[in-house]
């Protein structure tokens, strides 16, 4: 059976019972409050027939004492009394009650009439005692001033008036009339209070039978209350013993529970049996997984501390060429016979140079054609044109020698392009190892949600646990207030037994209260057990969470296994985007090899275009003479900033060429002699010359 059915069915038993002594409780109440009301009820019509009574003799009391003393205040007792209208008042008081008087009532009447006949005579004895004390009608009370005498009374002495007003008093006609007053007003004494008895009695009944009642109500609920236990702990809590006793005695690694009890209990046990499988079979996996991780990172390091150690030095090597290289220094070489793009890179930039460092040696000696020409302009038109026609198919060539360095220059870029692009393809693999570990611990992520599932499960077991604790508690609740009605009760039924005057009815109601009183006891005693229960119950559902949440952080310890390999994978991935930068920075310097070699091309147009300026301007021979020679000087001071052979030109910091300036006989120090043979020096990579030179 589930445990939601099981906690429903006695939510559903003990609601059920709750309302039941909820209702027998309210009954019960009203029952007592009725009997409270017959009591008082009756004692107030005792008070109201023994009232009439007094009320009648009261008024026979002062109207006598009067006409035996004379005295005032007796008089005005008697009408301030008389005022009051005492049979008035009790027809007018059961009137206004919803119950039925009639019979009551008709007594009352029946006095009042008679009374008015006993009013007549004292009147008439309170008229005589007056007239013979002498007191004036206008000092008289109206019904005595308005009341006639006749002539027999009248023609009385005051002494025989004061006589016949006492015999009135106390004759035998006031006496029976008297008794015509009080004979009804016993009557609705004996009737009204028979009435109120009879409801008391009924009340009585009522409140008796609702006390027997209840006993049987507390018999049912302590019943229904003991079925609960039961089931709970056979459902419940000895399924739940098992499971921690299971959880907690165990020392494999792997557990597996079995348990028997409510429909949840077990799928707890058997969600805890599937999670622990799925945590093992994925500790392998990823146990697996960890050692291809390792490997693979291992691999994946060493390769790139080698290339990174290669690139290093092949980029020191380089840095340090192309910083003589951009100090004018065309010697400069680096080593060759490396593989890859590294070496073609090397290669390509040694052919760059090579170039470069014959264009230079070729605009040199154009340099010193141009200054002899220079010399030889005034003298010969002709030979100036020639020398104009020399130099401009020298700039030609060296513009196509400084073509060729562009294309070398971008050959070099490409190899730095293809070097990149070797640099990515390693830090792609490295992202895929990446991936693969981010897989890994999605999984292990996924399993510690099924176990953070498992706890919730049981943390749902303990709030269904203390929702039955609030019953029993209310219970409780109960159970002290039956426990102060039974109290209550035992105080009514003594005060009932000494109102009545007999003591069976009140003992016996005092012997059921007793009963309620230790049934309460016993109830209470019942849910304190329940209590206690519970309070098991919640401490082993509290163990189970700890168990769970101990699995919870095993998987967690695999997540931050394969976070660490991940950290790892994005270190390596660092390294060669730092790689991917060095390259970026070759190139950029490449791009600055390639403006310089097209300054170089602007600079051989210039000298070109000069030239043929000086063909054609024949008549303007003197001047072009000494522009070219200013020109000439200038492309010479230029050119010797380059050191094309070992030893050889000045600094570059200086600029100052090495040779002299033109002898006057027009021949400069290296002109009409051919360049020297280049003597580059290679360089090794930590900024000296290598051994090793080529011619």
């Amino acid at each position: 059976m589930q445990l939601s059915k099981i906690t429903r069915r006695a939510a559903v038993t003990l609601t059920v019972l709750l309302l039941i002594l909820g209702a027998g409780l309210y009954v019960n109440s009203q029952s007592t409050s009725a009997l409270v009301d017959a009591y008082e009820q009756q004692a107030s019509h005792v008070d109201l027939g023994h009232q009439v009574a007094y009320d009648s003799d009261y008024l026979t009391r002062q109207a006598r004492s009067f006409a035996v003393t004379g005295d005032p205040k007796y008089l005005d007792n008697y009408w301030a009394k008389l005022d009051e209208k005492p049979l008035q008042q009790p027809i007018d008081k059961l009137r206004s009650t919803e119950e039925d008087y009639d019979e009551e009532i008709e007594y009352l009447r029946t006095a009042k009439a008679n009374s008015d006949a006993m009013v007549e005579m004292e009147i008439r004895s309170m008229r005589l005692v007056l007239e013979a004390r002498g007191v004036p009608e206008s000092e008289m009370p109206d019904p005595v001033a308005n009341a006639s005498l006749s002539e027999r009374d009248q023609s009385l002495s005051d002494r025989e008036k004061r006589a016949e007003a006492r015999g009135i008093m106390f004759g035998e006609q006031y006496r029976s009339a008297r008794e015509q007053v009080i004979n009804p007003s016993e009557n609705f004494r004996e009737t009204i209070e028979a009435a109120a008895a009879q409801d008391v009695a009924s009340d009585q009944r009522w409140s008796r039978m609702l006390t027997w009642a209840m006993v049987g109500i507390f018999i049912l609920l302590a019943a229904g209350i003991a079925a609960i236990l039961y089931v709970l702990r056979s459902r419940v809590t000895n399924p739940l013993r098992s499971l921690a006793r299971q959880l907690t005695h165990s020392e494999e690694e792997n557990v597996t529970v079995s348990v028997e009890g409510a429909r949840e209990i077990t799928a707890v046990a058997e969600a805890f049996n599937q999670q622990q499988r799925q945590i093992a079979e994925a500790m392998e996996a990823l146990e697996d997984e960890k050692a291809s991780v390792e490997r693979r990172v291992e691999e994946a390091v060493r390769e790139s501390e080698q290339q990174k150690e290669r690139l290093q030095e092949s980029v020191d090597t380089m840095l340090e060429a192309i910083g003589r290289f951009a100090d004018g220094d065309l010697t400069v070489r680096l080593p060759t016979g490396r593989e890859g793009a590294i070496g073609r890179l090397f290669e390509g930039f040694n052919e760059a140079v090579a170039g470069l460092r014959s264009i230079i040696g070729r605009v040199r000696e154009a340099a010193g054609s141009t200054a002899s020409a220079t010399e030889q302009i005034s003298s010969s038109s002709e030979q100036m044109a020639a020398s104009a026609e020399e130099q401009s198919a020298q700039a030609e060539e060296v513009a196509a020698a400084v073509e060729e360095l562009n294309q070398t220059i971008g050959e070099n870029a490409r190899s730095v392009q293809q070097v990149a692009e070797a640099a990515g393809d390693g830090s792609q693999q490295a992202q895929e190892g990446q991936q693969v570990v981010a897989e890994a611990t999605g999984k292990m992520e996924e399993i510690a949600a099924e176990v953070q599932g498992t706890a919730e499960t049981i943390e749902r077991l303990q709030a269904s646990s203390e929702e039955i604790s609030q019953v029993v508690e209310t219970i409780d609740e109960i159970a002290g207030q039956t426990n102060l009605l039974a109290l209550n009760a035992a105080i009514e039924a003594s005060r009932a037994g000494s109102e009545s005057g007999s003591g069976d009815t009140g003992q016996g109601f005092g012997v059921v209260a007793e009963e309620v009183r230790q049934l309460a006891e016993e109830t209470d005693q019942a849910t304190t057990e329940i209590a206690e229960i519970i309070g098991e119950v919640q401490t082993e559902i509290q163990e189970a969470v700890e168990a769970a949440r101990q699995s919870s952080a095993n998987a967690e310890e695999g997540i931050e296994l394969s976070r660490e390999a991940s950290a790892v994978l994005d270190e390596i991935v660092g390294s060669i985007s730092r790689v991917e930068q060095m390259t970026d920075e070759i190139a950029a310097a490449s791009e600055e090899q390639s403006t310089t070699s097209e300054e170089i091309a602007r600079s051989v147009q210039s000298i070109s275009t000069a030239a043929q300026e000086s063909a054609a301007g024949v008549t303007e021979v003197s001047d072009t003479a000494d522009r070219l020679e200013r020109l000439s000087t200038e492309l010479e001071e230029t050119v010797q900033q380059f050191r094309i052979e070992a030893g050889a030109g000045s600094s570059p910091s200086t600029g100052q060429p090495s040779t002299g300036q033109p002898s006057p006989s027009g021949q400069s120090a290296s002109a009409g002699h051919s360049a020297p043979e280049e003597v580059p020096q290679e360089y090794s990579g930590d900024g000296h010359p290598s051994e090793e030179a080529t011619l």
